[in-house]
């Protein structure tokens, strides 16, 4: 393997607005304001300071929220130091996968925490925590409820669940889903493993609960805080918003005119906008949109004026909650947060955000795009290394990189781009003394070469398969390592989940904590456990 590290150009990877934001391009400036910069990170605490923020509420809701599972010391700390105007978040979210969903999620996770560690020694004069936001009232049940282990889709399926908040779904139902999990495995040991992480959810009352633990399992040794937003006491903060957003209609206005911009600078909008942003919470945890039509909110069976609205989410907070354009106004409302880490997806819609946090004045975080890791163990690597494949190579077409691996090693004996050259000087030749007589059997001429060509690639691809199937070792051990690392052509990341590794390699976690950079420029990295 010829690099640990590779630049998200080199892998033409991340759509151009997350490139262009990487690269600190002055198209992106406007809608970003501060580019991510360690080193001038005291111009970003200078500025959050100037915004007022309710500490007591946080650490009060955060203290309650996590009293109810066995945090390591320096979590107990970095929640109290909250209430310091010192102290500052560098903060990720996710949804509710169960245990965990894809390993990106564990890498966010992980680049908060080392971000943190990094600003501590570089000014320490204040704290850093890293924080992790539940998504707990997102409602997309399909997306949460399976991991891949092994090539295999291993889902919790539970029935009515459509438009259901995640974090308030009981987790008794998991069982069949924990026996299939552990059917896939053998050894006693990891069986065993596997019933401790079953413990943990079914002694749980919700998702949520289960989450927090599970999660609090992998990280809390690192101080990490975990807080849900799901709560009446935190939704009071989002009040005069929630009145905002009903009177003005302000994240339809502001966003709109975001999109527009970023259309004309050759920027496509990540997540669509609508008139109203909020969501009516039932009693039995289904989450539905509340639509605005004939200046009428509409939802619940009911049509309400802005002012009954109002009066109503006033009286019970808890039941309304924000959509994914509103919710990082709600976490950057109620957190002295100076960093937001997530994948180009999710810091695409945040860059349609910044004139509505100034519309709000809320203060706009600084966003770093996370790490990308590949996990690939040492005999991968040697296998690599003796393709004399680039790692990003990997990512093209399993034909492509077996097409062009042959080509590269029986060289010029399966290229006949020589031959095709000497047929079109021929053509060449024939054409002008077909011209000189007659140029109306010029369409015949090209026709005929026409096919010369068609037959010399078609002889061309059958030689190459036919080198590639002498080649048949090779090509199986370059499959698996493609399948392995792109599976379904996509990134292992997006696919694989962290039992893959875990479950043989407690360690893993910190591994990954190494691997992982405290950089201004977010890199693909790979990790040789």
């Amino acid at each position: 393997m010829q690099k640990a590290a590779y630049s998200f150009s080199e892998f033409s990877f991340g759509s151009k607005l997350i490139r262009d934001l990487i690269s600190k391009s002055d198209t992106v400036k406007n809608f970003t304001g501060d580019f991510f910069s360690l080193t001038e990170m005291e111009t970003k605490i200078s500025n959050r300071k100037s915004i007022a923020l309710d500490r007591d509420v946080l650490v009060k809701e955060l203290t309650h929220q996590n009293s109810k599972i066995e945090i390591s010391d320096l979590t107990k700390n970095n929640i109290a130091s909250l209430a310091n105007q010192d102290t500052f978040t560098i903060t990720t979210g996710h949804q509710l996968n169960i245990l965990t969903g894809p390993l990106f999620s564990i890498y966010k996770i992980a680049q908060v925490i080392v971000i943190a560690e990094d600003l501590k020694k570089r000014f320490p004069k204040y704290h850093f925590v890293p924080l992790f936001w539940m998504a707990t009232e997102d409602h997309d049940f399909e997306e949460i409820n399976h991991i891949n282990l092994f090539n295999k889709k291993i889902s919790w399926n539970k029935d009515h669940q459509e438009s259901s908040v995640a974090g308030r779904i009981e987790t008794k139902s998991l069982q069949p889903f924990f026996e299939e999990l552990s059917s896939l495995y053998q050894n006693d040991d990891l069986k065993n493993q596997i019933k401790e992480l079953e413990a943990i959810y079914l002694s749980s009352d919700n998702l949520a609960t289960a989450t927090r633990k599970l999660i609090n399992h992998l990280f809390g040794e690192t101080g990490l805080v975990i807080i849900d937003g799901d709560s009446k006491e935190l939704k009071k903060s989002m009040l005069p918003v929630f009145k905002r957003e009903i009177e003005e209609l302000l994240v339809h206005t502001e966003v709109s005119a975001t999109n527009s911009a970023l259309e004309k600078s050759g920027y496509h909008q990540q997540v669509h906008v609508r008139e109203c942003n909020l969501f009516f919470i039932h009693a039995d945890g289904k989450r539905e949109r509340i639509i605005f039509e004939n200046n009428l909110f509409q939802f619940n069976n009911q049509s309400l004026a802005a002012a009954d609205l109002i009066k109503l989410i006033e009286n019970n907070p808890a039941s309304f909650s924000p959509n994914a354009l509103l919710r990082p106004v709600y976490q950057e409302l109620l957190l002295p947060n100076l960093v937001y880490v997530g994948g180009g997806g999710e810091i695409a819609y945040w860059l349609q955000l910044k004139s509505l946090f100034e519309k709000l004045n809320v203060s706009f975080p600084q966003l770093r795009v996370r790490d990308s890791l590949f996990v690939i163990n040492q005999k991968q690597a040697d296998e690599l290394a003796k393709s004399e494949l680039k790692f990003e190579d990997l990512q093209k077409d399993t034909e492509e990189i077996l097409k062009n691996l042959t080509l590269e090693k029986h060289g010029d004996t399966l290229n006949f781009s020589d031959a095709e050259a000497e047929l079109f000087k021929a053509k060449s030749k024939i054409l002008e003394k077909v011209n000189a007589i007659d140029n109306s059997l010029n369409t015949l001429v090209e026709a005929e070469f026409s096919k010369m060509i068609s037959a010399l690639e078609k002889i061309e691809s059958k030689l190459v398969k036919s080198a590639k199937t002498k080649d048949e070792s090779a090509k199986n051990r370059i499959v698996k390592l493609k399948e392995k690392l792109f599976p379904h052509n996509h990134f292992q990341e997006r696919h694989e989940n962290i039992l893959n590794y875990y479950l043989t390699d407690k360690t893993i976690i910190s591994k990954v904590l190494k691997t992982i950079q405290a950089e201004d420029e977010p890199k693909i990295r790979i990790l040789i456990p």
